[in-house]
């Protein structure tokens, strides 16, 4: 269903989740203390001193280890050999990098090898200078992993500097700033829509020597901006291949369902690999253990019956504030959103999906534990202990007699209140059940569904409003489709307040579907007005086809024309999904002085100038939007200057007239769909002679200006009599103009006489009249 568009209501471009980065040549890096404890509360070592310490190394590189989760909850150590230190062409900011490599000097090490090197997952795994077999608690922390080799199993990957995680929290308000609303205070999500920075597919530099590794020599690399990108490049001999080393786990939703296919194209926009985990390999909803460096860490979109989270591991952890410990995570970041809210949780890693292009960690949503309230271009921080509000998303589906299917979603209200993607992932919500109860990919029929969304006004406290819309929806593909596609709607209205003066939380939503598999729809062929409209009640004669019947039926609409507003202009007959629920809103159709969409108010005249939107006028909207089950009619009479239109007190232009009509026939609710618009046109009759002589035949003539009348007829009527004299066909000349005649007797008085065509496919009829005189 389409929903009337306000100004700042259209989606703008998404923005990309992962830096890109690449290195151009081998260069010393900012000068800093050697051996430092800065935020991470260890050891630090800054880039310079890196960079003499692998010089000293020589060219096999200098020894080192990362830790991560590779099964479970067991943070294990895998070595590396750390090679350079390079100046990146980041094109977020251009900063630097650390180059480093996997090894088997170990059992760990040869096993990640032998997974295919660097998953998915792994980013953020803090890297240590120092030997892997015998780990020591003062071994210099000096990044974070965060790309991965793609096309080689060596394990080839670069880190983002400790330095710059660090920054993060120095620059930048971890701390929750509202309670309860995330790090953006009041205003927990952005008011509008913005495009971010477009970040190219990849970015690649060629080195000053080459750098030699186990899977071979490179001396030019190339950053995919994602793994999708990375495996549709074919890099020739000494090039390597990188990408980010994060994805997006969705549970709950199969891969081949609408839903998740309309979520997945929406973080796609944006750069991020989504994949679809099932619900995960267990329930792991209540595992929890302290998020450490090396600890693997979610940031959460949703939990609960569907969740979706980036899963990535910690870096480091800063406890200077034992009661708000900062975490640091991920090496890059989520979608680079600046503030959020996104829940903080463990994640228990069910084990590495194993393949040479690109492996990924399968992890399923452990205990919430804070949340992330800062998505930088270094990585994601969070408090952990924090707040974490949720809008609670109940869904259910029943089929037929079956039991009904209930699940329950929790959405960081951050993420639901977000115009990029909060409506996404609630629809999704709402559709698990639905996919539940069908237990097929595609469901044909018919189904009831009943959306509730409760919003909080932000200007005042305690002040709620809770929508609803009890709809039908009907497709002989899938109707679970459309499940939460109202709720998405809703959200999308509700929550933008493209003039800053609304603003509005999501507080819950609830969503219910009834499935039938039998097909209740309404097709709208044609409809008719004889004559044409004129003041008063009209009688729309509707023209559809229900669902599997043979020939139509008719269905009459009462259209009132007011004595103010002319009979000429278009006439529309329409289902509230094909067209647009905005026949209800009077900027749909036209601006007019009081909408303050394309009107325009007289210059200095303050008095035309219109009040700014209010929550309640969006409400009331909401409230107001057409069902699918409604024939509706609307007429738009011809004005003078359409930029100008004048309203009613209720705000609808006084040349706007709309009749809305439920189709229920025996206590069954029929989804309409279709729509036709007919034009009114001009007709004209006179006689050959405007006088003739008693009981004498006079030829009345007529024409009517519609190209497509031809083959159609025209009734003649002999003054105030109900019954046609005659009914003639209408021709249309190469002008397009038609054309209709009879000759007719007269009596010894003075007659009138009057034409009445039916319309055409394009037109409405019309009506046209003249008298005859009689000599005496």
């Amino acid at each position: 269903m389409h929903r009337p568009v306000r100004p700042g209501g259209v989606r703008a471009p998404l923005i990309l989740i992962f830096a890109v980065v690449a290195i151009a040549a081998w260069v010393l890096a900012a000068a800093g203390p050697a051996a430092a404890v800065g935020p991470t509360g260890g050891t630090t070592m800054n880039l310079t001193d890196l960079q003499t310490a692998i010089t000293a190394a020589g060219p096999g590189g200098l020894d080192g280890y990362f830790k991560t989760v590779l099964q479970g909850a067991t943070i294990s150590v895998v070595p590396v050999k750390v090679l350079a230190v390079a100046d990146g062409e980041n094109p977020i900011d251009g900063s630097a990098l650390i180059l480093f490599e996997i090894t088997d000097d170990t059992p760990v090490g040869a096993t990640v090898l032998a997974q295919g090197g660097f998953a998915e997952g792994m980013s953020g795994s803090p890297l240590y200078v120092g030997d892997a077999s015998d780990p020591q608690a003062d071994d210099p922390l000096v990044g974070a992993t965060s790309w991965g080799g793609e096309f080689v199993t060596s394990g080839l990957g670069f880190a983002t500097p400790i330095e710059f995680m660090e920054s993060i929290e120095t620059k930048y308000q971890v701390a929750p700033l509202g309670a309860g609303l995330g790090a953006l205070g009041a205003q927990a999500a952005p008011l509008l829509e913005t495009a971010g920075p477009v970040l190219p597919r990849t970015h690649a530099v060629t080195l000053a020597r080459p750098v030699k590794t186990a899977a071979g020599t490179f001396k030019r690399f190339v950053i995919a901006r994602n793994a999708r990108v990375a495996r549709t490049l074919h890099p020739t001999s000494g090039t390597a291949v990188f990408r980010p080393l994060g994805a997006v786990e969705v549970g709950g939703l199969p891969s081949t369902s609408k839903a998740f296919q309309r979520l997945s194209n929406a973080f796609a926009k944006r750069g991020v690999d989504v994949h679809a985990v099932g619900a995960g390999m267990g329930d792991h909803s209540g595992f929890a253990t302290d998020l450490v460096s090396g600890a693997s860490v979610a940031a959460v979109y949703a939990s609960g019956a569907v969740w979706m989270a980036g899963i990535g591991t910690v870096t480091y952890v800063d406890s200077d504030d034992p009661a708000t410990p900062i975490l640091v995570a991920f090496g890059h970041p989520a979608d680079l959103d600046g503030p959020v809210g996104l829940d903080m949780a463990n994640a228990w890693i069910d084990g590495i999906w194993s393949n040479s292009i690109a492996p990924s960690k399968l992890g399923s949503l452990g205990a919430i534990q804070g949340l992330f309230t800062q998505d930088r271009t270094y990585g994601v921080a969070g408090v952990i202990g924090a707040a974490h509000p949720e809008v609670p998303v109940d869904a259910s589906a029943t089929l037929g007699t079956n039991p009904t299917v209930q699940t329950h979603t929790d959405v960081p209200l951050w993420v639901a209140d977000n115009p990029d993607y909060g409506s996404y992932l609630i629809s999704g919500a709402c559709y698990a059940p639905v996919f539940t109860a069908t237990d097929a990919f595609a469901f044909p029929g018919h189904a009831t569904m009943d959306s509730s969304v409760t919003i909080a006004d932000s200007l005042n406290a305690g002040q709620t409003y809770t929508t609803e819309m009890k709809n039908v929806f009907d497709d002989t593909y899938d109707v679970g489709y459309y499940a939460g596609m109202d709720v998405g709607d809703m959200l999308d209205y509700l929550l933008s307040n493209p003039n800053g003066v609304a603003p509005a939380t999501a507080q819950s939503v609830s969503f219910a579907a009834d499935l039938s598999p039998t097909d209740y729809s309404r097709q709208i062929l044609d409809f008719a007005v004889p004559g044409g409209l004129k003041h008063g009640d009209n009688t729309i004669r509707t023209y559809v086809r229900d669902y599997g019947r043979v020939g139509t039926h008719e269905v009459d609409l009462t259209l009132n024309v007011p004595s103010d507003v002319k009979t000429t202009g278009t006439l529309t007959v329409y289902d509230s999904n094909g067209m647009s629920s905005g026949a209800n809103d009077s900027s749909w159709f036209y601006a007019d002085g009081s909408s303050g969409t394309l009107g325009q108010a007289p210059l200095g005249d303050a008095s035309t100038i219109p009040d700014a939107e209010t929550l309640t006028g969006l409400v009331a909207d909401v409230n107001g939007w057409l069902l699918n089950d409604s024939l509706n009619a609307t007429f738009i009479a011809d004005v003078s200057n359409s930029f100008v239109v004048p309203t009613r007190p209720d705000g609808t232009p006084v040349n706007q007239i709309t009749v809305s009509q439920a189709q229920t026939d025996g206590g069954q609710t029929w989804y309409v769909a279709g729509n036709v618009s007919k034009s009114s046109t001009s007709m004209r009759l006179r006689p050959g002679v405007p006088i003739v002589a008693p009981r004498h035949s006079v030829k009345l003539i007529g024409t009517i200006d519609a190209e497509d009348s031809d083959a159609t007829t025209v009734d003649l009527y002999r003054g105030s009599s109900a019954t046609p004299f005659a009914t003639v066909p209408v021709h249309v000349d190469a002008e397009g103009l038609g054309h209709f005649s009879a000759k007719v007797k007269l009596g010894t008085s003075t007659t009138t006489f009057k034409a009445v065509w039916g319309g055409s496919d394009s037109y409405l009829g019309a009506t046209a009249s003249c008298k005859v005189r009689v000599m005496h």
